[in-house]
C-alpha cells in the first residue's frame, strides 16, 4: 500500500479470535501464534515487517472476544481501511473489529485498568461436538451454591502463589480481584473474573478448584486456605483446560476511541 503520511502514529486494534489452531496470542518461533498471524498480515500490508504488542498474553487454546493490540507506523491510512486491508489477509478465526488512532504513548498492556475473562463448563450427561472448542465438560453436576461461596473469597486483594502457574523470580504473585462471578445460561455454567491483572494460569488453576469444590469434594473454604497459604498440596488440583476461557473485554482509564 501507498505511504500516506510520513509522520508517526500509533494504532490500538481490537481483535476476536478463535484459539483453537494456535499454541496462544505471544510469538514462539516453532509454533502457530496470534501474534504471527497478524504480523504476517501487517507485513503483507505495509510492506515492511511490523512487531505488535498485546494488551494480555492468551493461552494456547484460548479465545478472545476484545484482545487490545498495538503498533507504530508511518502510514496514513484511515481507521477503516486499516480494518478492511488486515481482516482481508487474516485467516477466518482471527479479525479486526475496530481501529483508533491513539497517543504515541499508549501503552495497551501498561495501562489497562481492568481485564474480564468469562470461563464456560458444558455441565451435562453428554459432550458437545458443537460447543468442543468453547467449553470443558463436567459430567458431574456441579453445587452452584458452594462454588459462588468459595468463590466470595477470591474478591478483593490476595496472594495467589498457590493458585498460579509459574511467575518469574521476584515478581508479585499479589492480585485484586473485583468480582469472580458464577451463573449458568442452559447447561453450561459461566464463571467470569475481572480483576486489574492476572497471573499466568490463575484463572484455571483457581476455577479447577472451584469445580473440585462443585463436586462437594473438598469445603469451600479451601480457596480462603490457599489463598492465606495454609495448606499445601495445591498442584494436585487440575487445571481446567484452556478452550473454555475466553478473554472478554480490557478496560482503560481514557476509554479507546
Amino acid at each position: 500500500m501507498k505511504q500516506e503520511n510520513a509522520s508517526l502514529r500509533k494504532l490500538a486494534m481490537v481483535l476476536e479470535y478463535d484459539g483453537s489452531n494456535y499454541c496462544g496470542f505471544q510469538y514462539q518461533s516453532n509454533a502457530p501464534t496470534i501474534q504471527d498471524q497478524i504480523e504476517m498480515a501487517l507485513a503483507k500490508v505495509c510492506g515492511v515487517k511490523v512487531r505488535i504488542k498485546g494488551a494480555s498474553r492468551t493461552d494456547s487454546g484460548a479465545h478472545a472476544l476484545a484482545q487490545v493490540i498495538e503498533f507504530v507506523t508511518d502510514i496514513g491510512h484511515e481507521a477503516k481501511v486499516w480494518t478492511d486491508a488486515l481482516n482481508y489477509y487474516l485467516p477466518w478465526d482471527i479479525k479486526i473489529q475496530t481501529t483508533y488512532d491513539m497517543p504515541l504513548e499508549f501503552d495497551s498492556r501498561g495501562d489497562a485498568i481492568a481485564r474480564t475473562y468469562r470461563y464456560s463448563i458444558l455441565n451435562r450427561e453428554n459432550p458437545s461436538p458443537i460447543l468442543y472448542n468453547r467449553t470443558a465438560w463436567i459430567k458431574q453436576e456441579l453445587d452452584l451454591q458452594n462454588m459462588r461461596k468459595a468463590a466470595k473469597s477470591l474478591v478483593g486483594t490476595h496472594d495467589f502463589k498457590l493458585l498460579c502457574g509459574q511467575v518469574p523470580e521476584g515478581k508479585s504473585t499479589c492480585r485484586k480481584v473485583e468480582r469472580w462471578d458464577i451463573w449458568k445460561e442452559g447447561e453450561v455454567i459461566v464463571i467470569e473474573s475481572e480483576a486489574n491483572a492476572f497471573l499466568p494460569h490463575q484463572i484455571r488453576r483457581t476455577n479447577g478448584v472451584l469445580v473440585e469444590i462443585g463436586k462437594n469434594y473438598i469445603s469451600p473454604k479451601t480457596i480462603q486456605e490457599l489463598l492465606e497459604g495454609s495448606i499445601i498440596g495445591h498442584r494436585s488440583f487440575p487445571s481446567l483446560p484452556a478452550k473454555g476461557l475466553c478473554l472478554m473485554e480490557i478496560r482503560y482509564k481514557d476509554q479507546i476511541s
